[in-house]
């Protein structure tokens, strides 16, 4: 079972998209979806619509290395598989930070997403 967490700001209605597709992603393996919240007055009714099973709301304001410790500390605490962000300047600098903090992988501007047999993420990148 794999846990895909989208982190976004889900007042942009593209990033609903991504929830979407990471609702997708978890169901071919049976896994769930975790929508953390960049803007903490985000209504999680809306979220649940899109196909997340949980929300988390990140309880940091601020700059975005701020938002990307509060990130890492949530995920060590809950070890989700794989982690969603959207193409934005913002997440990119926090994904980047992120996946330097945590000592994982990173792949930017993905066209296809998939869980592979073994409940690996696997990614296609335009070269």
């Amino acid at each position: 079972m794999v846990n895909v967490w989208v982190f976004a700001n889900f007042n942009d209605p593209k990033n609903l998209g991504l929830l979407a597709q990471a609702r997708s992603l978890a169901d071919s393996c049976g896994g769930s979806t975790t929508a953390v919240c960049a803007d903490e007055e985000e209504k999680s009714d809306r979220l649940f619509a899109f196909g997340a099973d949980s929300v988390i709301h990140l309880q940091v304001t601020g700059s975005e290395m701020l938002k990307a410790q509060a990130l890492v500390e949530l995920c060590q605490q809950y070890h989700p598989e794989v982690v969603l962000f959207p193409a934005t300047i913002e997440c990119s600098v926090i994904a980047a930070r992120s996946a330097a903090l945590l000592g994982t992988g990173l792949t930017a501007d993905c066209t296809g997403l998939s869980i592979d047999e073994n409940g690996l993420l696997r990614q296609t990148r335009p070269a």
